[in-house]
């Protein structure tokens, strides 16, 4: 039995569907600690919630482009709309 999650998403391609191994990060706002997971083979992550205190996080995606084979960084923030916004860094 896994533990309870503070922070779930998943990670998926438009066109070719869930990405598996994906390294997402957290890193709680002023902070020098990072928290990481990898996605599942349906594209799912998960944070147990006894890893992740309350607070604001900046999260980080990195993956493996299937075009490329390089990694590539997806940085991530909540908007003030509570959106969640991403760029490719």
């Amino acid at each position: 039995m896994q533990p309870p999650a503070a922070l779930t998403g998943a990670s998926y391609l438009t066109k070719e569907g869930p990405m598996e191994g994906v390294v997402v990060s957290a890193k709680k706002v002023g902070s020098t600690i990072t928290v990481s997971v990898v996605s599942d083979k349906e594209g799912h992550y998960s944070f147990p919630e006894n890893r992740l205190d309350p607070g604001h996080y900046t999260l980080k995606i990195s993956a493996r482009s299937i075009y490329s084979r390089q990694p590539r960084d997806r940085r991530t923030h909540r908007t003030q709309d509570g959106n969640v916004r991403s760029k490719v860094a």
